[in-house]
């Protein structure tokens, strides 16, 4: 009986505490079209990797630029020092300077 009341009370505070966490759980906008397989962050830069290639917030998840490694299956992203590296699923490992792939999205040469 008091296995029985045990597991009824673990039941119930999981329910209570899956109800808090999900409140605090806000989504953003997208990126949208495929799933997100990697996350990386460099300060308040964003980058998803997605089946379609990588894409960057500035934001804080507002909007999306794709980054211009499109086509790929980015299943690995990592910041090292000044670099942004994507491994890719049977592509290899890419590498960009995050100021490059910034100033691209915003148009800058």
């Amino acid at each position: 009986m008091h296995k029985v009341r045990f597991i009824l009370v673990l039941f119930l505070l999981s329910l209570m505490h899956g109800g808090v966490a999900h409140a605090q759980w806000v989504q953003t906008n997208g990126p949208y079209g495929g799933m997100i397989i990697s996350f990386a962050v460099s300060g308040t830069n964003l980058f998803a990797g997605t089946g379609g290639g990588v894409f960057l917030s500035t934001n804080n998840g507002k909007s999306w630029t794709p980054t211009g490694l499109t086509r790929a299956w980015v299943s690995a992203l990592a910041v090292s020092g000044t670099n942004l590296f994507a491994g890719t699923w049977g592509g290899g490992v890419w590498m960009r300077p995050i100021s490059d792939i910034i100033n691209a999205a915003k148009g800058v040469q």
